[in-house]
């Protein structure tokens, strides 16, 4: 989950924590990002013919009384022969339906303000990840403009290690985007499932996202929001870079849509002049993230942990992360480098780009 800060005052001066008492955080609400979180399959589908209805959640579980008025409305749907109640009805989402040229199958995620569901092209056979927007959110125009700007700046990267955008667009009235179907988990349920990786595993899986963030960078495309759980491993383990929501053009004034003052992402991931210059980063923020994603995947944990975000932002700003090695003895003294490097709080001091940090990590694999 990403935060947004609203930066009210600046200061100048080289002790950039004192900007922090004129940062507000704002939670994911305020924001209107469609970032989804994964959820327990709902795969469901629905039944043909006419409409039954029914007084109580035949839902295994649930047993909600239902009005006749709901029973009556599309605030319920049978499915798999169960008439569910509003809640569980909701729950299933989009599943089982056909529109827009698609058969959505089941539902992989959700977040407050839309549902990702992997679903069948029809006119291709082939399996999509299908971003729906929710109705309720798709009449904010800010995040109908950040979703448009994902699915545009998704098609321009063509990159083995990107999951490839293949059309956006609407389906009764609601905003969607088809993309790749990756077979596979995130990095972040990996490493929660796992521990730690082994240095060689690590370098083997963010190696190719160096290589892929280099690629977008060639695009004058900053991803702002790299973090484990933006970074999908399919059951090969190929690593593939997920959700430009986030992504910021260097040179396209066309597709800013977060305000002046304004810095968004992932605190603990965030470089410090992402958080204090929002208006004044480069492909470096990155690279910072990107070591502080290698810290997460051989620790088992972020670089920094705090009480609130805004707690876990001020150390990152004002503090360095426990060694490595206190979480993962086996670490090198070369690989702590290239974490050091990487997350330098200066930008100076960091990886040239991309492709130099990917050459670095080549080394360990």
């Amino acid at each position: 989950m990403h935060f947004l800060f609203e930066i009210l005052e600046t200061t100048d001066g080289a002790d950039m924590t004192k900007k922090l008492t004129a940062i507000r955080c704002k939670p994911p609400t305020e924001i209107e990002d469609p970032e989804v979180d994964v959820v327990e399959d709902q795969s469901l589908e629905v039944a043909e013919g006419p409409k039954r209805i029914a007084l109580q959640c035949e839902n295994e579980g649930c047993g909600e009384h239902i009005s006749k008025e709901d029973s009556l409305s599309d605030k319920c749907r049978e499915v798999e022969g169960k008439f569910l109640c509003p809640a569980c009805t909701r729950k299933v989402g989009l599943a089982g339906l056909a529109m827009g040229g698609y058969k959505i199958l089941k539902l992989i995620g959700r977040g407050g303000v839309g549902a990702v569901y992997k679903a069948e092209q029809i006119s291709t056979g082939r399996f999509v990840a299908l971003k729906v927007l929710h109705p309720d959110v798709a009449q904010g125009d800010t995040a109908v403009k950040r979703f448009q700007r994902e699915g545009r700046t998704g098609a321009q990267l063509q990159h083995p290690n990107i999951t490839l955008i293949y059309e956006q667009g609407t389906m009764q009235g609601k905003p969607f985007i088809s993309m790749e179907f990756v077979e596979g988990e995130s990095l972040h349920d990996l490493v929660v499932r796992e521990g730690g990786l082994s240095q060689a595993r690590a370098a083997q899986l963010l190696a190719p996202v160096a290589d892929a963030l280099f690629h977008a960078h060639a695009f004058n495309i900053v991803h702002r929001d790299l973090k484990p759980a933006n970074i999908m491993v399919t059951r090969y383990g190929m690593s593939k870079l997920t959700d430009l929501g986030l992504a910021k053009s260097l040179v396209d004034p066309t597709v800013q849509v977060t305000a002046m003052g304004m810095a968004v992402g992932t605190p603990g991931y965030m470089a410090p002049e992402q958080a204090t210059k929002a208006n004044d980063i480069d492909h470096r923020v990155d690279i910072y993230a990107l070591g502080a994603t290698l810290y997460h995947t051989v620790t088992g944990r972020p670089p920094f942990t705090g009480k609130s975000p805004l707690d876990i932002l001020r150390k990152s700003l004002s503090e360095e992360p426990a060694p490595p090695t206190q979480f993962n003895p086996k670490l090198t003294v070369q690989f702590v480098r290239v974490i050091e490097k990487a997350m330098a709080k200066d930008p100076d001091l960091r990886f040239a780009d991309c492709r130099e940090m990917a050459d670095a990590l080549a080394e360990f694999v």
